[in-house]
């Protein structure tokens, strides 16, 4: 299983070392995806429509669409931080399939 962070390029200009800084840790347990979001609109579903199984993931400000709440992947552990009622939803959804959240 893989360990994926997805930051909004807005969110690293705010904070820039916080997603390297989730990196820089991961990556001495084992492969780590850093996905950095250059388009605003693009949703966290669709950056992560090649992934099936995410050990770990940390989403930093990337937005969640209503698609996203249906995405079909096993994430085992998660980190999201941003705005909107689908942030809940999202939350909702994946506990039921067992994430556990990070607060």
């Amino acid at each position: 299983m893989t360990n994926v962070i997805v930051v909004q390029d807005r969110f690293d200009g705010d904070w820039p070392f916080t997603a390297n800084h989730w990196y820089e840790k991961w990556s001495l347990q084992g492969k780590v995806d850093l996905i950095r979001q250059v388009d605003q609109n693009k949703p966290l579903c669709e950056l992560l429509s090649g992934y099936t199984d995410i050990s770990r993931l940390v989403v930093l400000g990337v937005p969640i669409s209503v698609n996203c709440i249906s995405l079909n992947i096993k994430v085992k552990e998660a980190y999201i931080t941003g705005e909107g009622e689908n942030i809940g939803k999202l939350k909702s959804a994946w506990k039921e399939k067992g994430t556990i959240f990070i607060e």
